[in-house]
């Protein structure tokens, strides 16, 4: 039997000639409600905003902290495994 494997999201080419690829991601309800709010108030759409804040992330570099609230602490040992080791793996940049 053969195993199973995720395909990459195909890429979508834009009318500048970027590609792009579509990624989902969850959020709790509050949060995407403030973070809509919060990029319509500097006069992005959500998608560009999200992009931004990735691009800042990684441009700046150094650590990285993952507070207990962002999954209000309900997430399992393997959650937090990566979020420490994400501090970590930051750190050394």
């Amino acid at each position: 039997m053969k195993k199973k494997t995720r395909s990459q999201p195909a890429a979508q080419e834009a009318p500048t000639g970027r590609v792009y690829v579509s990624k989902g991601v969850s959020f709790d309800p509050q949060r995407l409600t403030k973070a809509k709010a919060r990029a319509k108030s500097l006069g992005l759409s959500f998608s560009t905003y999200i992009q931004q804040l990735i691009e800042n992330d990684i441009r700046q570099g150094g650590s990285f902290t993952i507070s207990p609230d962002v999954h209000g602490g309900k997430g399992d040992d393997k959650e937090e495994e990566g979020a420490v080791r994400l501090r970590s793996e930051r750190q050394l940049l």
